[in-house]
C-alpha cells in the first residue's frame, strides 16, 4: 500500500496553500482528551508546524523548471 489518500493540485500559489492545508486536515488523526465541560482535541501535527512545512515547501520549489512539483 502506497498511500490511503492521494491528491494533486493545479494553481496559483494561495490556491495551492489552501488546498494543501485542507488536505492535512482532512488526513491529520486527533486524540482527545476529556475535560471537565468539553473535550481538548490533540492532532498527530499541530496546524502552525504543518503550516510552516507547507509554506516552506512551496516558497523554495525551483520554479526555474517548468513542471516542477513539491511531493510530501
Amino acid at each position: 500500500m502506497e498511500a490511503l489518500d492521494d491528491q494533486e493540485y493545479e494553481g496559483n500559489l494561495l490556491y495551492l496553500l489552501k488546498a494543501s492545508l485542507d488536505f492535512v486536515k482532512r488526513n491529520n488523526r486527533k486524540m482527545w482528551k476529556k475535560g471537565p465541560v468539553y473535550r481538548v482535541e490533540y492532532p498527530d501535527y499541530p496546524e502552525r508546524v504543518v503550516q510552516e512545512a507547507i509554506v516552506n515547501a512551496l516558497v523554495h520549489r525551483d520554479y526555474t523548471i517548468i513542471g516542477s512539483e513539491v511531493h510530501g
